[in-house]
């Protein structure tokens, strides 16, 4: 009799250790995977889903942009849920269309612009990953400009960018901001001029060159939600804040794509 209650008791305990292990297993082999596989990002399909259909405004893309870019994590992509590499050409096509009509860019023939470098990223903000953003960088060069553009996955709007031209000397100001905001869908605030006055070279009285640099501070926003946003302007280029922070495409990358224009 206590050989037979002795036996049900060690079954009961070992049942009991059964249960134990199917809670706390699960976890526990989570946590050790994440461990293993600390520092190593993936993608599924339906997290990327989520991720490219995002409710997030430009408003949100310019914020994130606003971050040091050591505090913002980037991972490349091949592709999006809204966009492959040739469907994101296309759209920045259109964006660029719209770009020129609102006078923010010059014409350009893009028959004469025969290289292109397109690239994806998922940029998820280090302190809050709720704040994330996928952006295509795509930079061109052709016989008279040269860009480097960022637009937002989501929202399909060009966000920063960076125009050169040799042949085009841009005349814009005000009106130019005035123009961003307006294609950005956001109110603009506080605009203030800071220019840098220009430094004339001459050898024997002759002036042989000129660089003059001027910088705009403004704010882009809507209802009481603004940030500080900046345009800037040189002889033979200007953009919407600093495209290089952001960019995938790396500096030596783009100087390739110009040789290759070349």
């Amino acid at each position: 009799m206590m050989k037979a209650a002795g036996k049900m008791i060690g079954w009961i305990g070992f049942l009991c250790l059964l249960i134990i292990i199917g809670l706390f297993l699960p976890e526990w082999m989570v946590q050790y995977s994440d461990r293993k596989t600390s520092g190593i990002v993936k993608l599924e399909p339906l997290a990327l889903s989520r991720v490219g259909t995002s409710k997030h405004s430009v408003l949100d893309r310019l914020n994130l942009l606003q971050h040091d870019p050591h505090d913002v994590d980037k991972v490349a992509l091949e592709m999006s849920a809204n966009f492959d590499s040739a469907s994101a050409n296309a759209h920045f096509m259109s964006e660029i269309a719209k770009l020129s009509s609102l006078q923010i860019l010059p014409p350009i023939d893009w028959g004469t612009v025969p290289v292109f470098h397109v690239a994806a990223g998922l940029y998820t903000l280090k302190a809050d990953q709720s704040s994330h953003a996928i952006l295509w960088n795509i930079a061109f060069a052709g016989d008279s400009f040269s860009g480097n553009f960022v637009f937002d996955d989501a929202t399909g709007k060009v966000i920063t960018f960076k125009l050169s031209s040799h042949e085009y000397e841009p005349r814009l100001g005000e009106a130019t901001i005035e123009a961003w905001g307006n294609y950005l869908d956001l109110e603009v605030r506080n605009i203030r001029r800071d220019t840098t006055d220009a430094t004339v070279m001459e050898d024997d009285g002759v002036k042989v060159s000129e660089d003059g640099y001027q910088t705009y501070y403004f704010n882009l926003g809507a209802h009481d939600q603004f940030v500080p946003a900046t345009f800037y302007m040189d002889l033979n280029s200007y953009g919407f804040d600093d495209v290089s922070k952001w960019t995938l495409i790396k500096e030596e990358e783009i100087a390739v794509i110009i040789r290759k224009k070349e």
